[in-house]
């Protein structure tokens, strides 16, 4: 077993260690490792050491379907070079209208 610190939190931030016996119970006699990363433990850190930027600029959704999204992800391209925050979303997700700009590609 294995675990990652780091300054100013005061939990590991990574942990891991040997999953032989998990992959056994999958059919497959192996040897494995593996590990997690704790998001929000890193996001701690990330901010006290300064390195995270705090982007007030708005996103904007370009929500499309099947039909229209090579046109979508076009002009989120154009968006993105021009510097954008840009989410494309195929899946008809609801966006607060206070925190995001919507556009819809029919």
């Amino acid at each position: 077993m294995f675990r990652g610190i780091a300054d100013g939190v005061g939990v590991p931030i990574l942990s891991g260690g040997r999953y032989d016996e998990l992959l056994r119970e999958f059919g497959a006699d192996l040897p494995a490792t593996g590990f997690a990363i704790g998001i929000k433990e890193l996001l701690v850190i990330l901010e006290a050491q300064g390195r995270l930027k705090n982007e007030r600029q708005r996103i904007t959704v370009i929500k499309c379907g099947r039909q229209t999204r090579k046109r979508a992800y076009a002009y989120a391209q154009e968006l993105r070079q021009a510097g954008k925050r840009v989410v494309l979303d195929m899946n008809g997700a609801e966006y607060d209208a206070a925190l995001y700009d919507s556009i819809t590609f029919e």
